[in-house]
């Protein structure tokens, strides 16, 4: 791509630029034509604020890792691996040898080695690991037994040399590849000096140092995150000086992208109408690969533990209408937890249709009875929980009023609690909400494990199914993609009669992205278009006289 750009951009140059301009190198002028500027991108949410891919869980964290740090290996728009550190890898039966770029080096100038490597997945296993990447390393020989306290080796992973490193499972695990693309390795010779359980409270992680294209700067709460180019990165600096990415209200967010304040946002659609209008943005749509959802405890203290309750929200609902005149219609229905654009994916599920009769009588049929308040009651128990959202986004807003309102409308008591979004995870972790609403973005593979798997480090729902369990471990160890699918469809009816939770739809995403950037490739199925190598934000620039 780049010797593309360097030769239209001399045969254009050669042509329009002036007898002084003349007297320089053609290197220098479109040096000076490509090289520099920022890009802004906005959100409406503000990440954690814990920028070390060890640790960070929300997406708005990992926007500024994927930028910061480099993966061994990075997804094509199709899903598939492909090379990043690792410039190159070979299988043999369950050993897997990858050769890095021996160009790479951390942004204090230190080289990226296979001990770096080796240092990050250790880490992820450690006993004293208290992050939520554990399980997408068990498959390795020996993880189970490090992880456990038993060795200080992990047999499984070997460093040849500084540039190759050999990682050997103890049985098929078809996933592996693309687990290696979806963290950051990070370096040894920072990290290396605390000990594990001191790691998510190292001051690295507010002023991380990876081996990606740009060097994280500045982040100030709720307000923005600034990173530069970094000179040394392995295929180049890249073409731009800066990235800031601000974080606004949804009001706010429309308003930058008309005044051309914002080069790239992923705004909300109900305003597709609008952007069609203007003159400076050109729209990009894809369908997400994955899904707002509500979220639920199903061993809390509430009336959601029961199966019945949570089919007859799924019927009570309207979902789709929600999608029709809230989202202007950029959206699907789910209701299955893998992405529709999936290869794994069956529509052979319930489709829980909004029903409002149906659901009544699914409850009357588990023995709830509506009481003198129009609300179901239950041995003396109300139909009441609280479903709460983090605060600040009227599209949030707009959802949690119309589940509130249809949920109410048919005989529960529900009330709705709003929280600073980074309050309303940790609540989540520590069992303290029964009910709530969030996003969520699967992987290049279909794998559920971490989700839905009862030993699963982000199952939050605590939801356990010994059938479901056997069906997840089968699919990884099965490389085959159409029995592996027969494994995923099963999982997949088991878990739509269950529902542990209520998907509410799937986006389809505006990308919204101000006509002076060049190099942005559109890729389908992604929240940001920036992460894990979707598009080589490297390549990304903006000419001279629109900086």
């Amino acid at each position: 791509m780049r010797k593309i750009l360097v030769i239209t951009l001399a045969l254009v140059l050669a042509f329009s630029f002036t007898a002084a301009a003349e007297e320089r190198t053609p290197e220098e002028i479109i040096h000076e034509y490509t090289y520099g500027g920022t890009l802004v991108m906005a959100e409406t949410q503000s990440p954690e604020g814990m920028f070390n891919p060890l640790f960070s869980e929300t997406t708005y964290d990992a926007q500024v890792n994927d930028m910061v740090f480099e993966p061994l290996n990075k997804i094509d728009p199709q899903g598939n691996p492909i090379p990043a550190l690792a410039m190159d890898w070979e299988r043999d039966d369950l050993t897997y040898t990858f050769y890095l770029d021996e160009r790479a080096k951390f942004h204090d100038g230190e080289p990226v080695t296979a001990h770096d490597v080796e240092f990050t997945f250790k880490t992820f296993m450690h006993p004293d690991y208290d992050g939520v990447r554990a399980s997408n390393f068990m498959e390795i020989d020996g993880a189970e037994e490090f992880r456990a306290g038993e060795t200080d080796e992990v047999p499984g992973i070997r460093v040849i040399d500084d540039h190759t490193i050999e990682i050997e499972l103890r049985s098929l695990y078809a996933p592996f590849l693309v687990q290696t693309t979806i963290f950051g390795i990070v370096p040894e010779h920072i990290l290396g000096e605390y000990e594990v359980s001191e790691l998510r409270g190292a001051e690295f992680n507010q002023n991380p140092i990876g081996s990606g294209p740009f060097k994280f700067d500045e982040y100030s709460d709720d307000e923005f995150t600034r990173m530069s180019y970094f000179e040394d990165f392995r295929t180049g600096r890249p073409y731009l000086d800066e990235i800031v990415i601000r974080y606004v209200d949804d009001q706010a967010l429309v308003m930058m992208i008309e005044r051309g304040e914002v080069d790239y946002a992923n705004p909300p659609g109900e305003n597709f109408d609008r952007f069609t209008e203007m003159d400076n943005i050109t729209i990009h749509q894809s369908t997400r690969d994955g899904f707002g959802y509500i979220g639920i405890n199903v061993e809390a203290d509430t009336p959601v533990a029961d199966q019945a309750v949570r089919q007859a929200m799924a019927h009570g609902i309207n979902r789709q209408g929600f999608i029709d005149v809230v989202m202007n219609g950029l959206g699907i229905v789910s209701n299955s937890p893998i992405s529709q654009a999936s290869w794994a994916y069956t529509d052979d599920l319930n489709p829980y249709e909004y029903d409002p009769d149906r659901a009544q009588e699914i409850l009357e049929e588990d023995g709830w009875e509506m009481n003198n308040d129009g609300v179901y009651e239950r041995d003396g128990e109300l139909l009441e929980f609280t479903m709460t959202a983090s605060s600040g986004s009227e599209f949030i807003d707009q959802l949690m009023a119309l589940a509130q309102d249809n949920l109410n409308e048919i005989g529960f008591d529900v009330s709705i609690e709003r929280l600073e979004f980074n309050t309303m995870t940790d609540q989540i972790d520590d069992g303290e909400l029964s009910t709530w609403f969030m996003g969520w973005s699967f992987g290049a593979d279909p794998d559920p494990y971490s989700v839905w798997h009862s030993e699963g480090d982000w199952n939050r729902t605590n939801w356990s199914n010994e059938r479901a369990d056997e069906l997840i471990e089968n699919a990884r160890q099965t490389l085959d993609q159409v029995e592996r699918r027969e494994y995923y469809i099963e999982f997949q009816q088991i878990w739509n009669e269950d529902m542990p939770y209520i998907p509410m739809y799937a986006d389809i995403y505006l990308h919204t992205m101000n006509d002076r950037v060049r190099g942005y490739l559109p890729d389908p199925g992604v929240v940001s278009p920036f992460g894990r190598g979707h598009s080589e934000i490297q390549n990304i620039w903006i000419p001279k006289h629109y900086r």
